[in-house]
């Protein structure tokens, strides 16, 4: 009667190792991974942060007004601008 007792302690013992030793290389992996994703996300912030930047500048009132000028476009009047009505939101049921 020990001897199964024994077999059965011992099959279990390696059997927990082994998923602790999986799940263990499953938290290292995330880990990896989420330092990488963290640096991916830095570097987006800051290439957004340039982006901003540069549609600050290339966008800035005088410079628009010199180009068009130098097009020879003209100032829009109020006449030239449609008003639409607004789109009320239609609220959609979910469907189960």
């Amino acid at each position: 009667m020990r001897f199964p007792f024994g077999v059965l302690s011992v099959v279990l013992v390696v059997g927990s190792f082994i998923t602790m030793m999986h799940v263990k290389n499953g938290v290292q992996d995330m880990r990896q991974e989420s330092r990488m994703l963290l640096g991916e996300r830095k570097q987006l912030v800051e290439s957004l942060k340039v982006l901003e930047a540069e549609e600050a500048y290339l966008t800035r009132p005088e410079r628009l007004e010199a180009y068009a000028f130098a097009a020879g476009l003209q100032e829009i009047e109020p006449r030239q601008v449609l008003n639409f009505p607004q789109i009320k939101a239609v609220s959609y049921k979910e469907v189960r």
